[in-house]
């Protein structure tokens, strides 16, 4: 049974998860080179992951939230979604992040569904 884990995503997400389109949400680690990511010139640090929905709800909309999206992004404008790490979360997920407390993504995750409004 997969190791299941939150993360929060623009709901755009929705209309392709409703085609049946696999969605992945983007760890640190590059699945097809095993590489880590670089995003400009800084390495990619995973995408933000919770083990429970309410922890990713508290977080949605927070001050450290809002340090690391668009300002042009708002709240209502994001959920939170449930994945399911390829592994587990030993394996597949960092500690907490310095900068915010949260951990981050390790490896490429499958996104299954939306859990929040």
């Amino acid at each position: 049974m997969p190791t299941k884990a939150y993360t929060i995503a623009h709901v755009s997400l929705d209309e392709l998860l409703e085609s049946g389109e696999t969605r992945w949400r983007l760890g640190m680690i590059d699945r097809a080179t095993g590489e880590q990511r670089i995003d400009g010139d800084t390495p990619y640090d995973g995408a933000s992951v919770f083990r429970t929905p309410g922890r990713a709800l508290a977080f949605r909309g927070s001050a450290q939230w809002r340090d690391q999206i668009p300002h042009e992004v708002s709240v209502e404008e994001c959920a939170v979604y449930e994945i399911e790490l390829p592994n587990d979360w030993a394996t597949d997920v960092t500690s907490p992040h310095p900068r915010d407390g949260v951990c981050r993504l390790i490896n490429d995750a499958k996104i299954t569904r939306r859990v929040s409004q």
